[in-house]
This record gives structure tokens, sequence and C-alpha cells, in this order.
């Protein structure tokens, strides 16, 4: 009988190495609860920003608001939600960039977890961090990543997987597992993982309460800058169970007795805890006397007042409470957005000195009306004398604005040679870094040296001025980095098909069969054809309507829905024609041909599908990736489509795990590729050797797969839009080479791709557009 459970949460960070049992980037909420509302499940939320601007805490509550809001706003499936509501915290960061400073703009991480009964979703993109215990064991996601690294091992808008607020759109990295009483769930700042190991994570948080999971991980953490959040799974009507852990913890000392424990509260049935009120006290009191001299009397800023703590009594020791499943509201006024206000009043002094110009004479004027000005006494019918004092003024001026301009030339010439100097200084590193990378052992060394001259130098292109140097060893640099990742420039691609603007067409899928181009728009629920000339360049005029079918076209007794994923059925073995195989949204199997058109094909026991990802055909028979199961269905072909139900193509013997899968790909063999970067080869359900070897890049965000049977395709490719990248891979696994474009960036909104290899062209979607690239031989 399964077990309703629930989860107990809390939270704390560690700022200037107190602990604080708040923090700003850190939010657990619920969803609604009403019948006529969507299932219910609590949403944790951690998000970081990564950069030098101020007002980091007011964009905090702007990112966590506009998550929480996306994901309970959005129709659809659990991971469809995170995704949309990791976009939308993508746009809003963007937005935000668009209007700040270089230097003042932020990028950002996120991580979801999304807890309903026994199923957990974990959303991540950026900078991330979140560790899952499942009996008795945790593991960390991702279990490895460039932001995890210190220092990071390059330009930090540059790297993999992609950060919030650079791109227009951020591929999200999804997983589930399933939950029982005494898992355990922990995520916060990526800062969390430099300072603690996965192992002392564990034993720091499995099979303990609340409390003492929150305090050990306090403890470990030391005085990192940190936030993180421990969720508890138990339950109901129970409190998380602190059973002996299978191994105790070595490192971690239980949290001494307290005279009276804190009431552990589950999420959504108790208020927070207050902070303690003399170290808020302080904390204001320090503030206060920073900030007293800043503001005019006139501009006055008001603190809310807090009684101030005794200087002889001793300053408790911070602890840290469980959380309600709200993050309270803070009250006041913003500290980070007044330095903000009142650093770019420092620095616009400086463009303004002309401005100051105009001040000074008056200045000078008003001293002298004020030496000119005479004793009481009755006035005069007649002033004589009023031309020498305008005369004196004159005299007075002429020699301030001299003076002002000379100040305001003095100061442009030394912030020059400043920035002259910086560039130098510069541009000699990177030709360090670069002749550094020419001795380096490895290819990851190379690596890390060339990328880092390359950051040096765009860090210092806007110093420069005129100078070329800089672009100049830029071009070497990154010739040499091309080098030594196996990389290909290519020119531009040819475009051969674009949608109409009014149309807003988001191609998902390519399937080429010979002249015929069929794209999958899922965004407006519609397949259209086109036909290659003969030069495989360009596409023959319409000879019809594109469009072969589309969301509300009725089939026989059928209206067509959303369209989900497509594939090219070619005739072998029981299936007698080739044709376009289409599923759509509600696992309605439909089939075109040219001769026969659209119509409607048996499918078996879609019910028993779990989490579908993937569709594919080879030697007549369509296969379905369904990751929920971990098993691939193949279905053979049948008089009326495919009636009979599907086999298992994975014997239960034969290990793998389909978790995270996105696409796939079949010559015999099967391949699998992952989100997370893995890329695995079966073969009769057996994994096969098919390491990435001489890869020095992992695949950041892969999202399509192409190969085909030896005939026609004779290597592997992998499109990898958060490398901005097409990768070739031979069949055995081995790196052969990589594609990316001299301009542009294409290939960072690349969806599906298909090389014919026989004519070395490269055809894929992106957007709402279809390209072809000649590539070398």
């Amino acid at each position: 009988m399964a077990v309703d459970l629930t989860s107990t949460v809390g939270l704390f960070s560690i700022v200037d190495g107190a602990v604080q049992d708040e923090a700003p980037n850190l939010l657990v909420t619920r969803g609604p609860l009403d019948p006529q509302s969507r299932e219910a499940g609590q949403l944790a939320i951690a998000v970081e920003l990564v950069g030098r601007s101020l007002g980091e805490e007011e964009m905090y509550e702007e990112l966590l608001q506009a998550i929480s809001d996306a994901y309970f706003r959005h129709p659809g499936s659990i991971t469809a939600r995170l995704q949309e509501a990791i976009q939308e915290a993508n746009a809003l960061l963007v937005h935000a960039n668009a209007a700040l400073l270089p230097e003042e703009r932020l990028i950002g991480g996120v991580t979801c977890v999304f807890h309903m009964g026994q199923d957990v979703y974990i959303g991540q993109a950026g900078p991330a961090v979140v560790y899952l215990g499942q009996k008795g064991a945790l593991r960390r996601f991702p279990e490895s990543s460039p932001w995890l690294e210190r220092p990071l091992p390059g330009v930090p808008e540059r790297l993999y997987p992609a950060p919030l607020g650079v791109h227009p759109t951020v591929h999200a990295n999804l997983f589930h597992a399933s939950v029982q009483p005494g898992d355990a769930v922990v995520l916060g700042t990526t800062s969390l993982a430099h300072a603690v190991a996965t192992k002392d994570v564990e034993q720091a948080v499995l099979f303990r309460s609340i409390d003492d999971a929150l305090y050990n991980m306090a403890r470990l953490c030391g005085d990192a800058e940190v936030a993180c959040m421990v969720i508890l799974i138990h339950a109901k009507g129970e409190r998380p169970a602190a059973p002996a852990p299978p191994a105790p913890a070595a490192e971690v000392a239980p949290p001494p007795v307290a005279e009276e424990a804190p009431a552990e509260a589950e999420v959504g049935e108790a208020a927070p805890s207050a902070v303690e009120e003399e170290a808020l006290a302080a904390d204001w009191e320090a503030a206060a006397e920073a900030l007293a001299p800043l503001p005019p009397a006139e501009a006055e800023v008001y603190l809310e007042p807090v009684a101030p703590a005794p200087e002889e009594a001793p300053q408790p020791e911070p602890t840290v409470r469980p959380v309600a499943a709200r993050r309270p509201s803070r009250r006041g006024i913003s500290l980070l957005g007044l330095a903000r206000a009142l650093r770019r009043g420092i620095g616009a002094f400086f463009s303004d000195v002309a401005l100051g110009g105009a001040v000074v004479a008056g200045w000078l004027a008003a001293l002298f009306r004020r030496r000119a000005r005479p004793v009481a006494g009755p006035r005069p019918a007649h002033v004589p004398r009023a031309r020498p004092a305008a005369r004196r003024l004159w005299l007075l001026l002429a020699i301030a604005i001299p003076i002002i301009v000379a100040l305001v030339l003095v100061m442009q010439l030394l912030q020059s040679r400043q920035r002259l100097q910086r560039y130098d200084e510069l541009v000699r590193l990177a030709e360090s870094k670069a002749g550094l990378a020419q001795s380096a052992p490895t290819v990851q060394d190379k690596q890390a040296l060339l990328t880092e001259s390359l950051a040096l130098l765009e860090q210092a292109r806007p110093l420069g001025g005129r100078d070329t140097r800089a672009a100049q060893l830029a071009a070497q640099v990154q010739a040499t980095l091309d080098q030594v990742e196996g990389t290909i420039r290519l020119d531009a691609p040819a475009l051969l098909y674009q949608a109409p603007a009014a149309e807003q067409a988001a191609w998902q899928r390519l399937v080429i069969a010979g002249s015929d181009l069929y794209l999958l728009d899922g965004k407006n629920g519609r397949v259209i054809r086109k036909m290659l000339d003969e030069t495989g360049v360009r596409l023959q005029a319409d000879q019809g309507a594109p469009a072969v079918v589309s969301r509300g076209a009725t089939v026989g007794a059928y209206t067509v829905g959303g369209l989900w994923r497509m594939a090219w059925a070619a005739a072998a073995g029981n299936r007698t024609s080739s044709a376009l195989l289409v599923l759509t949204d509600d696992r309605r199997l439909l089939e075109y041909s040219t001769r026969r058109g659209l119509s409607l094909l048996a499918l078996a026991d879609v019910a028993r599908w779990q989490q579908p990802v993937a569709m594919a055909a080879y030697s007549g028979n369509l296969y379905i990736l369904d990751a929920g199961a971990n098993q691939i269905l193949r279905y053979t072909p049948t008089a009326g489509g495919y009636e009979s139900p599907p086999d298992d193509w994975f014997a239960l013997s034969q290990p793998r795990d389909l978790r995270g899968a996105v696409d796939m790909a079949i010559d015999g063999a099967i391949y699998v590729l992952y989100g997370a970067g893995r890329l695995e080869k079966f073969k009769r359900g057996d994994r096969q050797t098919f390491s990435l070897e001489g890869l020095a890049q992992p695949l950041q965000q892969p999202v399509a797969i192409y190969t085909d049977v030896d005939d026609e395709a004779r290597h592997v490719y992998v499109a990898d839009p958060g490398g901005q990248r097409v990768v070739q891979f031979a069949k055995d696994g081995k790196f052969v080479r990589q594609f990316r474009l001299r301009e542009g960036d294409l290939f960072a909104r690349v969806a599906d791709l298909r090389v014919d290899e026989a004519n070395a062209r490269l055809y894929f979607v992106a957007g709402d557009a279809l390209y072809v690239c000649p590539l070398p031989r």
C-alpha cells in the first residue's frame, strides 16, 4: 500500500561568517489546492547570480517570484512547467541586463525541485547544484560542471551549461526520481559544492532530524558564503525519523542539547521563526552608522527603528531553524539599492565636470556680490561705477573657466593613460598564457590556458582604442584553440527556407527522404513538405499546399491535435511501402505518402507509455524510447499499421539508465543521447564501448543525434546548441571533429539536423528557418 508522503523543509545562509535562518535566493512554496486546479505539490527554488552588479537582492526576489508564478500558471506536464519557469527567469534576467552597463550585468543559475507524493522532479540551468539522497546514498546533480570548478575554467558568459541572462533561450536539464520516507533533497548555491564534499553532505543529512541536518551542514560550511535548503521526505502525520545511519558521520558533531528544542515545521503548517532581535539590531545599527552622513537633511532616509542590543549582553550564536512554505517578506529600505544609487551618483560626477564649471562661476559671482554689498543705511538715488564691478566679474569668470577646462583635460589624459596601461598589461598577460599553452602537457591544459588568454583579450579590446594588437592576437589564439579542439570553422550557411514572420513558426524536427524535406512545426501543429532541386542546395517551387498534416485536420472520424514527433519508415521487413510517420500529442499515429495521402494507423498499447522522449523507425519497425519505463519499445508492422503489442528491446537483465535521454538514432545499433551530455551505444540490448575519446570539451546541451546505415552515414553527428557546434564521432565513439560557424549564433538555436555524407552537406533547422552548409571532406 502506497504511503502518503510530505516533507519538512529548513534553510540557512552564511554571510560574513554568520549563520542566518533566511536566504534571499531561496524559496519554497506550495501549489493550489482547490479541486479545480492541478495536483498539489511543493516547489523549492534556488537562484544564484554571478557578476559585480549591485542590487542582487531585488533581482533574487523578482526571479523567485517569476519562477513560482510561471510554474503554477503554465499548463501541461510537470517537466513542461519546469522548463517554462526556467525560461521565464532567463527572459527576466536578459531584459534586466539590457538596461545595465556591461560591468553591472548579471548572469545566473537556477535549481527547481518539485515534490509531489512519491515523485521528485528537478530542473536546472546554468550554475546550479542539488543533492538527492535515496535509500541511504546521496548523488549530486550535475555530477560534473565547469560551474563547480574553482577557479572557473573560462569567461562565465561563455561557460556551459549556459547561464541565465545571456541568450534569449536557455536549455534546462531535467531529472526525475521516486522517493520514500527517509530520503532527502539538498539544494543551494554552487559554493556549497566547493565547501562540502558530497560524502560529507550524505553523512550530515541522511537519517537526521531537520535540526540536526541544518546544524551539521552549517558546521561543515564553516565561513563559506553559502545558501542551503534541506528537504526531508516522510510520511504524512509523522515527523522525519532519525534512525541510526548505516555509518556514523565522523566529521560532523551532533548539535548541543538546547533547553527547549525548536518545533519542526511541516511546509505550510507553521510560521517561520523570527531572527534574534539583538543580531538584527546590531546589523541595522552598523548600517545606519555607515550611511548616516550620506543623505542631505531634506532627503533623509527613514529606517524602521529597532531596539539596540545591550553592550554587556553576550551575542548568542545564531541557530538554524526549519522554515515554513513561504519566505517572510523583508521590511525597511534596501541597502543594496541605496549603494547602487550612490555609486551611480559618484560616477556621474566625472562626466558632469563641465556642469561644475557653471556652479563655480555662480559661486564666484555670489562671492563678488557679497563683497560689493553696501553697508546698512539709506540707499542713494544713484549708484555710481557699476561697470567696473561687472568687469571684475567677467575677469573672474575668464580665469575660472580655463582652469576648469584644464582640469577636465588633465583628468581625461590620466584616465586614458590608465586605460592604456591596463590594456598593455592584459595583452602581455594574454601573450604569456598563449605561450604557456604551447608546452602544456595535456589537451585540457592547453584548452584552459588558451581560453584564459581569449578572456583576457576580450577584456582588453574596449581599452585599446585604435590599437589592433588585442584583435590580432585573439585571432591567432582562436586559431590555435580550434586546432587543439579539432574545430572546423564554417562559412555562413545558406538559407533554404524561412517561414513567413506572421506564422511565428518554430521548426523542431527535420526528415529528409531523397529529395523530399519534411519540417515539423510543433508550435503551430503542422508538418510541411519541401523538395530539393538537383543541386541539393536550393528548393523547387511548391507544387501545391506545402502542409501535409496540420492541427484541426480530419482523418476519417479523427481530428488531428498537436504533433509530437515524426520519422521516415522505409519499406523493409513486413513493411511494403515507404512513408512518413507522424505521432500526435494524444498518441495517435498518422502516415503520409505522396501517393496515398494522409491516413490513420493503428498503434497498440499506448496506455503503457510512461514518459516517451524519442521516436525512430528502422527496418520497417517503429521504436519508442520511454525514459519513464527505462525501456525502448519495438513495434512491428501489420496490415493496419502497428496493431500488435510492442516488444521490450532491452531484456530485464541488461543494465541501462535511460533517464535524461532526449533523442536516439538507429543503424542496427541504437545510439541514445542524453541532455546532460552522455552518448551511449547499445547493440542487441548490450551496452557497447562508446567513450567520446578525444573530445576536448564535453557535450554541453545536446538536443539531437543523426546517423544511418553505413551506406548512408559512416559517422554519428550530434547537435549541441549549448556549445554552439555540431560534433562528429566515429561509430566506435572516437571524436573526429566539430563544426562551428565563423560568425553568428545559428548553432546556438539548432533543433535538429541531417547530414548528406555523399555530397558533404549539413542540413539543420534553427528557429523558423531551414539551412544548408557545405562540409569539408
